[in-house]
């Protein structure tokens, strides 16, 4: 493994959910509170951002082109050509304090996803499941303050999923009709970590990013730390595995709430960054909408 390099010094507020985009060689990600989509193309050093009418969750693709954001309470398909954004589904009884955050598309096209509440406080965000098209958006799971990186185990059988605050993430059993059963603690955290967004390899080991822990964590299917790389920044939020043999791993950071200090202590804070793994991810699942 190499050293994680910052390849584009993006400022992000709060960079998240990058998603490597096959068909384009391309990694998409989100500043949610700076309100924009960013693509970058490493063959080129490509760089291209589009401004969003709202904070952006997350950017997925979707089957027959094209891509999936949670915005707020909505699910929208969004068109990089035009930068038009079109809702298909909104979450029934939404509180005004929270939003959409982190989001997942499994094998089958179903888009799994989770809710926050802004002031960090109130125990309002869900877990939720759709199927897209005409399908209502499913609640699976309730209770979290601030939900984050739901991923599948390569038998489609077991469902990861983080509760932020709690410094948890909870494992779930999943059936052929993607109900969930059986939660429970798969990993915990020391105090003041807050496991943020997670991405898979082919072995269904788990690569998840610490908020305020300067680092990622390499977690085996037995819960078991394996490995762990540090990063220049403390506010670490997501990473995706991205590359024509899918060994690079993209990171995504943060610079949430930084006084002048703290932007002059970590000025790679809010960059996307890469290193090379060993372990070869997943292919990114498509949005059946």
């Amino acid at each position: 493994m190499t050293t994680p390099q910052c390849v584009w010094q993006a400022r992000c507020h709060l960079g998240e959910g990058p998603v490597w985009i096959e068909r384009e060689q391309a990694l998409y990600f989100v500043d949610i509170k700076g309100h924009a989509i960013h693509r970058y193309k490493p063959a080129t050093d490509g760089r291209t951002s589009w401004v969003t009418p709202g904070p952006p969750g997350f950017v997925l693709p979707r089957r027959g082109g094209g891509f999936v954001i949670g915005m707020g309470n909505k699910l929208a398909v969004w068109d990089p050509d035009t930068n038009a954004v079109t809702t298909r589904a909104s979450i029934p009884n939404h509180p005004p304090g929270d939003r959409i955050n982190d989001g997942y598309a499994d094998t089958k096209g179903q888009l799994w996803f989770g809710t926050l509440n802004e002031s960090n406080t109130m125990a309002t965000g869900k877990l939720f499941r759709w199927n897209g098209r005409e399908s209502s958006i499913v609640t699976c799971d309730s209770g979290y303050v601030v939900t984050n990186g739901p991923v599948i185990s390569p038998d489609g059988r077991t469902l990861y999923h983080c509760n932020s605050v709690e410094g948890a993430i909870y494992a779930f059993d999943v059936n052929a009709e993607g109900d969930l059963s059986a939660k429970r603690v798969f990993v915990q955290f020391e105090p003041n970590v807050f496991p943020d967004g997670m991405a898979m390899n082919e072995r269904g080991e788990i690569w998840v990013a610490l908020f305020n822990g300067w680092r990622l964590d390499l977690i085996s299917p037995a819960g078991e730390r394996i490995d762990q790389i540090a990063l220049p920044c403390a506010q670490v939020t997501k990473p995706a595995f991205g590359g024509k043999d899918l060994k690079t791993l993209y990171v995504t950071t943060a610079q949430l709430d930084f006084s002048a200090d703290d932007k002059q202590a970590q000025p790679l804070a809010g960059g996307l960054f890469a290193f090379e793994v060993e372990k070869p991810g997943r292919v990114q699942g498509e949005v059946n909408a």
